[in-house]
């Protein structure tokens, strides 16, 4: 399947959790439970695998007397943020696995914000431009990938025409929010 195809999956594999603001719109988001085996980059991956091995194609045989082949892809795998700094070490507490689906409609900006947990996300759909405090910036595109800033206040900017879509997974800790609003 489709990148797009096995994000969802994986959050269609998932249970409910309360909402969380962004600003502008509250979502419905998605959430799972589980102990951090490794790091949230690994957890990507293995997400991606999980969900691709699962639904690998809606047509088993794409050549009459072929076998399809089963395709890995590392999406990103990093110790730094987009911005060249290194990763903070995990905190203590009960680890807390969330995945999210957020859309930015085209010409909306995101409210600056920071994340206290290591996240990490996919651009599924989409133009987006994410800046931080500190004059530093980067466009993605549909299908590219996003180690994110934690502990650093930043924003996206969804550049259009079509709005931008993000799966983001957190590794964090129950009890601490995902990203907290600059007053």
């Amino acid at each position: 399947g489709s990148l797009r195809t096995i994000f969802e999956n994986c959050l269609t594999l998932t249970g409910d959790l309360e909402f969380v603001e962004f600003g502008y719109t509250r979502t419905h988001m998605h959430s799972s439970s589980t102990r951090i085996a490794s790091s949230a980059v690994s957890l990507l991956s293995m997400l991606a695998l999980g969900a691709h091995v699962l639904g690998t194609s809606k047509h088993p045989q794409a050549h009459a007397g072929a076998t399809p082949e089963i395709k890995v892809e590392q999406l990103v795998k990093s110790s730094q943020s987009w911005d060249g700094s290194e990763l903070p070490e995990y905190g203590k507490g009960k680890p807390e696995i969330t995945v999210l689906k957020i859309t930015i409609p085209a010409g909306q900006r995101l409210k600056t914000h920071l994340h206290p947990v290591i996240n990490t996300a996919v651009l599924i759909q989409g133009h987006l431009k994410v800046f931080s405090e500190s004059g530093k910036s980067k466009e993605l595109r549909a299908g590219e990938t996003l180690v994110e800033l934690v502990n650093q206040y930043h924003y996206g900017l969804s550049l259009g025409p079509e709005p931008a879509v993000l799966i983001v997974f957190y590794a964090g800790h129950h009890g601490v929010p995902l990203s907290v609003i600059k007053k």
